[in-house]
């Protein structure tokens, strides 16, 4: 079984980057990397871009209706035995005071936890390549309050069904 995994909004936290410390004190710095390698017979990548780490999702907001744009954008797979995808996370914005959930389709098809099977080749083991529509959007609501909103979406591709 081959896995894919990729996260949109890959963070990197330095802690206290710029704090002078005295002696006998200590400053602990996080950062966080991810990488995936892909092989020859299984990928998924955002098309026209080379991976998933240069993809900016934003959810416009209209505060008087309470209403959220959704977010869109074209996948490619390449697979040898069908194509199904998994939350790694349910995933939300967040303000520090305020959650929004986050729904993720791919082909209107609503992503989860459990694998949900988005493609299959009709001969397995010879391969497919084929192109899907990822889909970010946020519940609508007129009661939030103001501020940024971040968030991550962590998908888990996989060539199984």
């Amino acid at each position: 079984m081959k896995f894919n995994t990729l996260g949109f909004s890959i963070a990197l936290t330095l802690l206290s980057s710029n704090a002078f410390a005295a002696a006998g004190e200590r400053i602990d710095a996080t950062i966080q990397v991810t990488s995936t390698v892909a092989s020859d017979t299984f990928s998924v990548t955002p098309l026209g871009k080379p991976n998933f780490n240069d993809v900016k999702a934003v959810l416009d907001y209209e505060k008087t209706t309470g209403v959220f744009t959704s977010w869109d954008m074209t996948i490619e797979a390449k697979y040898e035995v069908g194509l199904s995808a998994a939350l790694a996370t349910s995933p939300t914005l967040f303000n520090g005071t305020d959650y929004i959930p986050l729904t993720i389709d791919i082909d209107a098809a609503s992503m989860s936890t459990t694998f949900t099977e988005i493609n299959s080749v009709s001969v397995p083991g010879t391969g497919e390549t084929s192109t899907h529509v990822l889909s970010i959007s946020a519940a609508d609501d007129s009661s939030l309050s103001s501020g940024l909103y971040t968030g991550s979406v962590s998908l888990i591709f996989e060539d199984s069904i």
